[in-house]
């Protein structure tokens, strides 16, 4: 057993510069790999997320899933915790798909969601509401989001806004980085 480890220790020591050039470069290069590596990953499942997830959206079309509630799904690094409508009146803030032109000055749409990595996340959410699929509304909100956070949010029409919108049937559409995430009807009456 002498002579083997005499000749490993006599092969460092001939070779201990080519060590240290590969001790020096692993060291460098598996942070590097597992950092580029990670962001290379997220990326191109968000891309393919969103493209498989569009594609299949645009031959669908938005009126596709009528009544629907979308809750904890996941969207690559964000997760949908809840969203709904409500309206603003006299009683404050009630979660709601009927609004009523004499009791109520306008409605809304609550969102929740978590950031479920530890990078800070630019995230854009557009909500549109459609009337007899035109679309009538439109807002674009743009967020950063810090890592491991619940980002709660509370968007609104303004009173005017609702002021002219008429009595009947529309369709709320809420989007959080291009993936449609909710997708209900609602009424607005006269009462």
């Amino acid at each position: 057993m002498g002579e083997w480890f005499e000749n490993i220790i006599k092969w460092i020591l001939d070779n201990i510069g080519l060590l240290i050039l590969c001790a020096v470069t692993i060291s460098i290069a598996i942070p590097i790999s597992i950092h580029f590596g990670k962001n290379i990953t997220i990326n191109n499942s968000n891309k393919n997320i969103n493209n498989n997830y569009n594609n299949t959206q645009n031959k669908n079309q938005h009126h596709s899933h009528k009544n629907s509630y979308t809750h904890k799904h996941d969207y690559s690094n964000i997760e949908l915790i809840s969203v709904g409508l409500y309206s603003i009146g006299k009683k404050g803030k009630i979660l709601t798909d009927t609004f009523y032109k004499l009791l109520n000055r306008n409605f809304g749409i609550e969102v929740a969601f978590k950031n479920k990595i530890s990078n800070l996340q630019n995230v854009k959410m557009k909500w549109h509401i459609y009337k007899n699929d035109k679309k009538i509304y439109n807002k674009v909100f743009y967020a950063k989001v810090k890592g491991h956070t619940t980002y709660r949010r509370d968007f609104y029409v303004k009173p005017n806004i609702f002021a002219k919108m008429q009595i009947g049937k529309y369709q709320s559409v809420f989007f959080i980085n291009g993936v449609q995430v909710h997708n209900k009807s609602f009424t607005i009456t006269k009462k």
